[in-house]
């Protein structure tokens, strides 16, 4: 999708010439975040079970209500569906409003304006024109004009017509005659997306309407033409929670704008589901333990914890204590050291370079050391450069006890009592497995995903992570990484300033601000998320696969823009990996195959390989296979 706002532009041109322009409502003004309009009916069973208490097959009650009213009234109203509803339901009155209101304020929380349509509409009102609303619906004029007006529509001056009041249809062309009547010679200019009621009909009336090449489509429609159907177009006919996730990702995130306009949501609707979904995680497992202080660890702490706080405001439950913990890998490294045992634990890592630079890039220290220029390569010189670094063990030993000293005294500060437990994206858990060895305690940890071989459990520590393994956004690993990464450098080691123990951040190059200024459309995509998750409590679960089908299916659809990828860095000097361009790394659908079935081999050989051969194992897959 290309921006089009010159098509947009030219409407404008167009329609100045017009006395009076009309627009349909449904998918045209607005459209719902599901995308089958009998969706809506499911959704009100389930939430009507929920808070009324009723067991009755409400979806096909309502439907078959509509149905009957249609072929023996014509055009029936929201009121006379209900009066049908309590005659086929044989439920109590006062039961029966409960439902009809129900049904309204669950339409009320899926519609969204189409933004394209929201900004031309402001542009003609600004302009002085005349508006007309015309919709073939079953809602008064007053419910239609609270949607349009709750989704930033301004109705004053606006005249509605709909065909239940009116008691005729634009699909048959009765009101359209009707309409055409009225008209008489002044120039009216309709725009809607049904190619019957909204084009064929008012053409043949005298009204001029848009021609098939800039007509609007439905988000439905564009989903459909669109690559991305191709991996999710199964959920259309998924649970409830996966036609509210896909019907938010189509109808607001990718296809929300009427003439093909690329969206400004994108973002929210690849990180949005599995970050809900991780919120989702994370509050589901704090109610298992006694005490729970939730540590969020920085650098993505910076965006984990505003949405977990979202999501917990939003469900309407309190967030266990937590806050925004200054560690990482390199930090934690430097204070959990006691002897060279640890430093063989670390060497365990794969890594390439100097003893110079193992220091710096492991631990965070600067050293002189002899030789500048031998380089080794880690773990499989693993004997050799032990013996090389032994002559700076004691200034590491040094650094360490007081970094120690420091993260005992900063984490007694936050949490004396309670059982600590980190939250990162996950990986081997190192952070988790060094504090707690800083602190001699139990330290807990919940992760986006985790090998299955982590550190954590060597310490008798537990982890559990949302994902499990093998998947294919571990095997695309950077691009999920670089999407979190924040203008805020990593966390150095602690020191003490002013009696305050503070962070030293590393000074090396921040990230672009376009990945962080793409967060808050994940913010507003795990509020939504929380909304349902209120609305429906255990009924809304959404399984990994789906997580990973969406999240796959927009990395390999060509819908992220090039400018937000290219802006995609990692840094992890930890592994020796420096400062890795994100999209110079080329994914497509047609490697997603083998990259799993490598993923599933390097799983089983990480079960069943000796531990004594799998640093040697794990070096011989990096440098053959990966």
């Amino acid at each position: 999708m290309e921006n089009s706002q010159s098509e947009i532009d030219s409407l404008i041109k167009i329609l100045s010439q017009y006395e009076v322009i009309s627009f349909d409502i449904f998918d045209t003004l607005i459209t719902r975040c599901l995308l089958k309009p009998v969706d809506v009916f499911q959704l009100v069973e389930l939430i009507t079970a929920q808070q009324v208490g009723t067991t009755i097959s409400f979806a096909e009650i309502r439907e078959n209500a509509e149905k009957k009213l249609n072929f023996s009234l014509g055009y029936p109203s929201f009121d006379e569906i209900y009066d049908e509803i309590k005659s086929l339901s044989n439920l109590p009155e006062d039961t029966v409003a409960k439902i009809k209101e129900i049904e309204f304020k669950t339409e009320l929380g899926l519609l969204v304006a189409r933004k394209d349509i929201l900004a031309l509409f402001k542009i003609l009102k600004k302009n002085g024109k005349r508006v007309v609303l015309i919709s073939d619906m079953y809602f008064s004029s007053e419910q239609l004009s609270a949607f349009l007006e709750n989704c930033g529509y301004d109705l004053q001056g606006v005249e509605l017509i709909v065909s239940n009041e009116q008691k005729k249809s634009k699909q048959d062309g009765s009101l359209w005659a009707k309409l055409a009547r009225r008209k008489g010679v002044l120039k009216w200019f309709h725009i809607g997306d049904n190619l019957i009621g909204d084009v064929r009909y008012p053409k043949a009336y005298g009204f001029d309407v848009l021609d098939k090449d800039t007509r609007i489509y439905t988000p439905l429609e564009q989903f459909s033409k669109h690559p991305l159907s191709k991996i999710l177009n199964k959920y259309l006919n998924g649970n409830i929670s996966e036609k509210l996730i896909l019907g938010r990702i189509v109808a607001f995130s990718v296809f929300n704008n009427a003439f093909l306009t690329s969206s400004k949501d994108i973002v929210g609707a690849w990180l949005g589901p599995m970050m809900g979904k991780f919120m989702d995680f994370l509050f589901e497992e704090s109610q298992k333990f006694r005490n729970p202080f939730f540590l969020f660890v920085t650098r993505e702490g910076y965006i984990f914890r505003p949405l977990f706080l979202k999501y917990c405001k939003t469900i309407g439950r309190e967030a266990p204590p937590n806050c925004l913990f200054f560690a990482s890998r390199v930090s934690t490294s430097l204070a959990g050291i006691r002897s060279i045992k640890d430093i063989e634990v670390l060497a365990d890592t794969p890594f390439s370079g100097t003893v110079e630079e193992f220091i710096e890039k492991k631990l965070g220290l600067c050293f002189i050391v002899k030789d500048k220029l031998k380089t080794y390569s880690l773990p499989s010189e693993k004997k050799i450069f032990l013996n090389e670094i032994k002559p700076y063990l004691p200034r590491i030993f040094d650094e360490a006890r007081n970094q120690n000293n420091l993260y005992t005294e900063y984490c007694h500060g936050i949490f004396p009592e309670e059982l600590p437990i980190l939250v990162d994206i996950g990986f081997t858990g190192r952070t988790q497995y060094n504090l707690s060895k800083i602190l001699s305690r139990q330290v807990g940890g919940l992760y986006i995903m985790l090998e299955n071989r982590n550190l954590p459990q060597a310490n008798g520590c537990f982890a559990d992570s949302m994902l499990r393994l093998p998947n294919l956004i571990y095997e695309n690993l950077p691009y999920f990484e670089a999407s979190l990464q924040v203008r805020k450098q990593s966390v150095l080691r602690l020191e003490r300033k002013d009696e305050t123990i503070k962070p030293l951040l590393a000074d090396g190059i921040l990230f672009p601000s376009v990945v962080q200024e793409n967060f808050s459309s994940v913010l507003d995509f795990v509020g939504y998320y929380a909304k349902w998750k209120k609305e429906l409590k255990e009924d809304f679960k959404l399984n990994e696969i789906f997580i990973e089908d969406v999240w796959m299916g927009v990395l390999t659809s060509n819908l992220l823009p090039q400018a937000y990828l290219k802006a995609l860095l990692l840094e992890d000097d930890f592994s020796g990996l420096g400062l890795l361009n994100v999209s110079e790394k080329k994914i497509n659908s047609q490697q997603l195959s083998m990259l799993f079935f490598k993923t599933k081999i390097k799983n089983v050989i990480k079960e069943h390989v000796p531990l004594i051969a799998y640093n040697f194992a794990r070096e011989f897959w990096i440098k053959y296979f990966k």
